[in-house]
């Protein structure tokens, strides 16, 4: 009689243990699924970093644009709420200290240990403005003394798509393979885009731009060996031409 309230208590015992591990390891089951779905939160500021982002992270991704369109990139300032969804966001992508000083500030400041900072134009030589004094311009300079706008130039628009594949690794190694295939697509596309400008370009019987509005199109300029006329040397909306 003793002997059998032994081995029913025994049995009950290890069947409660095997219902624990089960509890135990649907717990963990259900955190690992919960954290390989959420997906990494990106802020952009400009919106080519944007789509490059949402190109190359895909469908891990959550890419939001800070600067509405039609904001003047230079002197936008971040209300207290764009600073905490920064500080809560896992990557925020600037393109440089001349296009958003504010954004290098905002790099220096964070109270986030774990928010990565993407600098778009790193390893990029950014031309000087200076150099745009032998064009028909107004001397102004807005950003400083280089030109910002990067992403003009197809293949200057691939170092800013190694940047991102870079910053996302550092974010979700795991999935490294990932985001440097889709980074390798993408590139193609841009080499694609590169040969198509330049096949365009052939075919016309003149090299010169004549742009009306505050000049952006330095980088795309140079690649492609082109003259360009503007009376505004400066790229913010308020340049006097």
């Amino acid at each position: 009689m003793i002997n059998t309230i032994k081995n029913k208590f025994f049995i009950i015992i290890f069947l409660l243990s095997i219902i624990v591990l089960l509890i135990s390891g649907c717990s963990v089951e259900k955190e690992t699924l919960k954290k390989d779905n959420e997906k990494i939160q990106i802020i952009t500021t400009l919106f080519p970093q944007y789509d490059f982002a949402k190109k190359v992270g895909g469908d891990r991704v959550d890419v939001k644009l800070l600067i509405p369109p039609g904001v003047e990139a230079h002197s936008f300032e971040p209300t207290p709420r764009d600073m905490v969804s920064i500080e809560k966001a896992d990557i925020f992508i600037y393109t440089n200290e001349y296009m958003e000083p504010w954004a290098v500030k905002i790099a220096e400041n964070v109270k986030s240990d774990e928010l990565i900072i993407i600098d778009a134009s790193k390893d990029v030589e950014l031309m000087d403005i200076d150099g745009y004094e032998e064009h028909d311009h107004h001397d102004d300079h807005d950003h400083g003394d280089k030109d910002p706008h990067i992403w003009t130039d197809p293949i200057y628009a691939k170092y800013m798509v190694n940047n991102i594949v870079d910053g996302l690794i550092k974010s979700d190694p795991e999935n490294s393979e990932f985001y440097i295939k889709n980074g390798e697509d993408y590139k193609k596309e841009l080499d694609a885009l590169h040969k198509k400008i330049k096949t365009a370009l052939e075919k016309t019987q003149s090299n010169k731009i004549i742009y009306g509005g505050h000049f952006a199109f330095g980088y795309f300029a140079k690649r492609y060996n082109l003259e360009y006329i503007s009376p505004y040397v400066g790229f913010s909306p308020n340049a006097e031409p």
